[in-house]
């Protein structure tokens, strides 16, 4: 393990610093992930001739500021240019570098890997009183976090006994805004916003409802989390949601479209059928231990570097 020891947002000192690290310790492959990493990564692949792996993530509609958008524009010019491979997680991040000319021979889907709980959660269900309404969601506006509490008002006006916690950080001003919109809809008695946790374990056995309201994402790690946790998952149908709780004919969760009416239809029909719900929830938790354990997103990787692996030395 070598740092760069970048200095600020303007080092741009530590290009020259990994062509000399790459050289010297003749390594074959320079994987970058995310930004600003996959510019200094294919930069510096480009410049000593290695192979260069670009990890991405994020869709463009989640993106903000200046340096960030700059970064994501320029992010396939510089890989088409440094000649890289492309490891998206998510399906949906694969259609945008396909639609950036990315060739396809050179994309990857690897999904993220998922540390599972070490002990048994409670299930979903287990605690009498009002159904609990959970996310874990940034403050942000892609979120969802006004859609949600437009639907806990029309819950409330149809009678269903609920609460409701968020978990996760965000601008204070942003979280005053939702809480005085929960007091405008008159639920500001039922609704709470907490700092962000460390793990997400404990906040999730105290849901019974995990909602994703995102109106943009690629592949969701809180959903995957959530289906770790064996919750009954509501998300709005954007990215790899419908991929992540599929297929449709055995789902492991519920999926609406994102208005206020199709989240409360959808949270009201999880509450009138627990045991369909709580079935829901049981075959997410086996699908996350199948299809997102660590192990499978390691074995993806592995491969990959042993196809680059094997290309160089028969070019060589």
């Amino acid at each position: 393990l070598h740092s760069l020891d970048r200095r600020g947002r303007w080092d741009f000192s530590i290009i020259s610093e990994s062509v000399r690290y790459v050289r010297r310790h003749q390594i074959g492959i320079v994987q970058g992930w995310m930004q600003p990493c996959n510019t200094f990564a294919a930069l510096c692949g480009r410049i000593t001739g290695r192979n260069v792996v670009l990890g991405v993530r994020t869709v463009s509609r989640a993106v903000y500021g200046v340096g960030p958008r700059a970064y994501l524009r320029s992010e396939p010019m510089l890989a088409k240019w440094a000649r890289a491979t492309v490891i998206c997680n998510s399906k949906a991040g694969m259609r945008e570098w396909l639609d950036h000319g990315m060739p396809a021979e050179r994309l990857h889907h690897i999904a993220n890997g998922l540390p599972l709980p070490q002990g048994a959660l409670a299930p979903p269900f287990s605690v009498p009183g009002p159904l609990r309404i959970g996310m874990l969601a940034r403050v942000d506006p892609v979120k969802g976090h006004d859609l949600v509490l437009r639907a806990l008002r029309i819950l409330k006006d149809r009678g269903l006994d609920f609460c409701f916690s968020n978990w996760g950080g965000g601008d204070p001003a942003a979280l005053e805004r939702l809480r005085a919109s929960a007091r405008q809809l008159g639920i500001a008695d039922r609704a709470e916003f907490r700092a962000a946790c460390e793990s997400p374990w404990d906040v999730l056995e105290s849901m019974d409802v995990f909602v994703s309201a995102s109106l943009a994402e690629g592949m969701s790690n809180s959903i995957m989390e959530a289906m770790g946790a064996g919750r009954v998952i509501v998300s709005t149908d954007v990215g790899d949601a419908s991929l992540i709780l599929g297929p449709s004919g055995s789902p492991s969760g519920v999926l609406f479209a994102p208005t206020e009416y199709a989240l409360a239809d959808a949270i009201a029909a999880v509450a009138s059928d627990r045991d369909r719900a709580a079935a829901l929830g049981t075959r997410a938790k086996q699908k996350a231990a199948r299809e997102f354990s660590v192990a499978v997103m390691v074995d993806g990787y592995e491969s990959v570097y042993a196809d680059l692996a094997s290309s160089s030395s028969s070019r060589g």
